[in-house]
């Protein structure tokens, strides 16, 4: 009895084992426990991590969940292409007109993937959010640069030989604003700016290239060329800089330069704040609101008294610091 019963066992398992080697044969995998969640983050995302001013470049964001909400697209012309997401108002109707607001990336947006701007344009962030697209109902433009927010390198001498590496950026992007004008319903007199840090210089860089595209413009710790100053001083201007920041001198220039020419451009600084000062900016409702209460304006005449040429602020040719003005 006991005989048989070893017996049995035993074809038993010689059954579950031949099982076993003819579901391998058929391309069967074994059966195995499953995985343990991983503990990274979705694809594209970051960690925040600690800079040498103790501050986090950007919190984390959920990058899949970013990319269901805006649409990738690629705008081409003779210049080349230029990838950007788009996000559209809640329950859109060509019935009537929508403002956009433009947000430039920083500098770890870069590349051509179309999709790493999203987690490096907080403000893009922010204005994807439920409660937010239910108040401010807008068209948002996410472009990525490969390069610098510019037609050619900051810095780089006006006239010189292209060196090969250089990309139509900003070319690209009043191109491709225009391009959504003429097939979207997007409200001309409401076009906004904003960026912050490599996105803050380009924003600089877009008014002093074509300040009419624009209604108003927020800066987040950038600057750009003082001297370019009267090619956008009529447009209503919020420039941020943190207290503690290392480049706090450009967006003070800027300011300075603008008030040269008799406008009130807004001026705050992020009490503790670094460079990387931007969430508090945008988290608040203040900078929202007073974006999208602003409205296009015609250029001024020119003012009888023209400012002297100041020296430019360009990163590769740093300027000696100024004193820091009033704050408002």
């Amino acid at each position: 009895m006991k005989r048989m019963a070893i017996l049995q066992i035993g074809a038993a398992a010689a059954v579950f084992f031949a099982a076993g080697a003819a579901l391998r044969a058929q391309g069967r995998p074994r059966l195995r426990p499953p995985k343990p969640p991983s503990k990274k983050g979705p694809p594209g995302s970051k960690k925040p991590t600690p800079g040498k001013d103790g501050q986090a470049t950007y919190p984390p964001a959920n990058i899949q969940e970013l990319m269901k909400l805006y649409e990738a697209r690629q705008y081409h012309s003779l210049q080349g292409s230029l990838p950007y997401r788009m996000l559209r108002p809640v329950g859109y109707t060509a019935r009537r007109p929508y403002p956009m607001v433009v947000c430039l990336h920083g500098v770890p947006g870069r590349g051509q993937e179309n999709s790493l701007q999203l987690t490096a344009t907080y403000p893009a962030r922010v204005l994807a959010r439920a409660e937010m697209r239910q108040k401010y109902p807008c068209f948002v433009l996410a472009p990525q640069s490969r390069t610098w927010w510019g037609d050619r390198p900051y810095g780089a001498p006006p006239g010189g030989k292209p060196s090969g590496r250089d990309y139509p950026a900003m070319t690209l992007l009043l191109e491709c604003i225009a391009a959504l004008q003429d097939v979207f319903s997007i409200d001309s007199n409401r076009v906004y700016l904003t960026g912050h840090g490599m996105g803050a210089f380009g924003a600089f860089n877009a008014l002093a290239t074509d300040a009419n595209t624009f209604a108003a413009a927020a800066v987040v710790s950038g600057g750009g060329d003082p001297n370019s100053a009267s090619d956008f001083y009529w447009t209503p201007l919020w420039v941020f800089a943190g207290e503690k920041s290392r480049i706090r001198h450009y967006s003070e220039t800027m300011v300075q330069a603008v008030r040269k020419f008799g406008a009130a451009p807004k001026y705050t600084v992020v009490p503790g704040g670094a460079t990387r000062c931007w969430a508090p900016v945008y988290e608040g409702p203040a900078l929202w609101d007073w974006l999208f209460a602003q409205r296009r304006r015609p250029k001024p005449a020119l003012p009888t008294t023209w400012p002297a040429t100041m020296p430019t602020t360009a990163p590769s040719l740093l300027p000696v610091p100024v004193p820091p003005p009033k704050t408002d």
